[in-house]
Parts: C-alpha cells; structure tokens; sequence
C-alpha cells in the first residue's frame, strides 16, 4: 500500500513543477483523508456483515476489486513518462534498507505482546548495526559517482529536516492515538466496532476539510499557517484528554468529537505545507529518493507510536488500570511530545509564496 501511494506522489510530481504543488498536494492529501473516513466506517460495517463468515478477512478481500478498478483506471489515464537518466538501482543499498526496516519495525510491532523477549531487543540491536553499514555505504557509493537509493545530502538541507522531524511527531502521535482510541471506545465505552469506527470518521473529516483548504491558508497566512496547525494538534489532543477526565462522564461523546476533530485539523493543515516545503530545495532526479525518505519515515513514526504508547497502554492494563485510565496516561503523553512539534516547525526557513 504505501509503494502505491509513492508511485501516486511520483505521478503528480512527474506531470507538474514542483512549484505549483500546492493545490494539487492538498487534494491529494484530502482524498486520503477521505479514504480514512470510508476505511473506519466500512471497516466496522464489514465486520458487523460477516459476509460468507470470513470475519476480518472481508476487510482485506475488499481490496481486490479497488485493486482492479485502480489498475484499469491506470491504464487509461495516467500519462507515460520516462526516465531523465540512466543510472542504476543501488541493489545493495535496497537489500540493505529492506533489512534494516524489517529488523526494526517487526519487534517494535510485536515486542510489546511478546514482553520485550532476547530475540525482539536482538533484532533492534542489529537494526541499529545494520543501519550504521547502511549509510556508510551509501556515503561510499556517492564519493565513486554512484547514485544511493538514500542521498546522505538530503539531510544537509535544513527545510528537508524540519520536515521529516515534524512529520515524524504528527505521525508518531496520530498512530498512538489511533491504536488507543478504538480501546477506550470499544472496551472502556462499550461501544460497538462500526460506533467506533464512525467516531474516527470524525477524525478523518475534519483531515480532509483542513487539507483541501491548506493550499488557500498557505497563500494567507504563508509560514504562519505551520505554527497555526501545531498549535491545533496541540489543543485538539488537550481538549480531548480534558473531555476524557471531565467532560464525556457527564456530558457523553460529544466533547470528545471536539477535540478529535480539532487535532485532525490541525493534522490536515500541516499535511501539504510540511510535505511541499520538506522538498522545496530539492531538485530534479532527488525528488523522488527525497519522497521516498519522508514516506520511511512516517511509516517507521506510526509504527514507533504505536510501539511507545502501546507498550504504556498495556503496562497500565497490567497494573489492574482501566480502559479509561489507561487512556487517559495515554493522552498526557500525547499532549506533552506534541508540545516538541510546536518547536520543530520553527527549524522551517523563510516559505516560499
């Protein structure tokens, strides 16, 4: 799924200058958005189905026909393009990352449930190890005129660090609370899976409103617009914890759907802005290794998330906490790491108009 969504970011890049990204990312953007919202509600409409009994099986079956009606579609409207150079795949530096990811990404997903055994801190071990070859190599490979899959110069740009760090924290956070969220709703409110699912639906709204009007903030605003959707994550995750410990006991759901949406605007609007200036000093052939990069990293950042606060969120159920408390510890972390994204979007230089 997420080599899809690069060949779709490499689509657009291909077809339009990079300057003129703005409207067009933020649509991009806002359609994801959108698929999130029909993600969590079909998602909770088929496990209630059960169609033929294959349970959760269905959710992913479902793919197959999207699949078939996007490669069609593919066909018919994506233009050709060709490649500006001749350079070869860095093969070893692909075996490489590919192992360095897997070594890392498999225990963080699955240490938490298994204890944190030998074999999981193991694997981080020689992920670190590998990771350090890694870019030796890559430094290697670029002082012969070889082409890395990784360019080392890319984190020589401050725009480009900026970005990655504060997509890191947007998505670290958003992958924290979407593991936790369902827990509190379904175990601690009793509520059912598609309840719960519409209940993130009101997340992912609120992504795609503020991403699909992102672009016309930006001409506004300009660099303002990225402390203006810090401090939205920022408040909309406050406003939720205060609705978990004080508001949703007595005044039920709906203050919770308040802060949810507001931390999702604020996810939206800092969405196309990070990503279009995470890659405004970049040119030419690197565009692609550069998006390429920022797609790593905020997948390591949803997983590292999920890692971090899970492993506290279990932690907590073990120690006799509820559901409820469980989250609410949860959501203080949450607020206090999403502070550091109000700092991180000042290492931005001057925006581009």
């Amino acid at each position: 799924m997420n080599a899809w969504c690069e060949m779709v970011w490499h689509i657009i890049s291909a077809s339009l200058c990079l300057f003129i990204l703005g409207s067009p990312l933020s649509y991009y953007i806002a359609t994801m958005g959108l698929a999130a919202i029909l993600g969590q509600v079909l998602g909770g409409l088929l496990l209630a189905a059960n169609i033929l009994g294959l349970g959760w099986r269905n959710i992913f079956l479902v793919n197959i026909p999207i699949g078939l009606v996007t490669i069609v579609a593919a066909w018919f409207l994506v233009p050709e393009t060709r490649r500006s150079s001749t350079h070869q795949l860095d093969l070893r530096g692909v075996i490489l990352l590919s192992v360095t990811l897997f070594l890392l990404i498999c225990p963080l997903v699955g240490g938490s449930s298994q204890g944190w055994s030998f074999w999981s801190m193991l694997s981080l071990v020689i992920a670190l190890l590998l990771l350090g070859i890694f870019v030796r190599y890559e430094w290697r490979l670029t002082q012969h005129g070889g082409t890395p899959i990784v360019p080392l110069s890319l984190f020589q740009m401050r725009s480009f660090v900026a970005g990655i760090c504060s997509v890191f924290l947007v998505d670290m956070l958003f992958g924290a609370i979407l593991l936790t969220l369902p827990f509190y709703l379904q175990e601690g409110l009793r509520y059912l899976p598609w309840q719960s699912g519409c209940v993130v639906m009101i997340m992912g709204i609120a992504y795609m409103l503020a991403s699909s009007v992102s672009a016309q903030v930006v001409r506004r605003l300009k660099a303002k617009t990225l402390h203006l959707g810090a401090a939205l994550v920022t408040l909309g995750y406050l406003l939720t914890l205060l609705s978990v410990l004080f508001l949703v006991p007595q005044y039920g759901i709906v203050p919770l759907l308040v802060g949810l949406f507001v931390t999702s605007a604020g996810n939206g609007t800092l969405a196309a802005p990070v990503m279009n200036n995470a890659l405004q000093e970049i040119k030419g052939a690197m565009v692609g290794a550069a998006s390429g990069v920022y797609a790593i990293i905020e997948q390591i950042a949803s997983v590292i998330g999920v890692a971090l606060i899970g492993t506290l969120f279990a932690t907590l159920l073990a120690h006799h906490k509820s559901y409820i408390d469980a989250f609410s510890l949860s959501l203080m972390v949450i607020v206090l790491v999403s502070l550091l994204l109000s700092l991180t979007v000042f290492l931005f230089p001057r925006m581009r108009s």
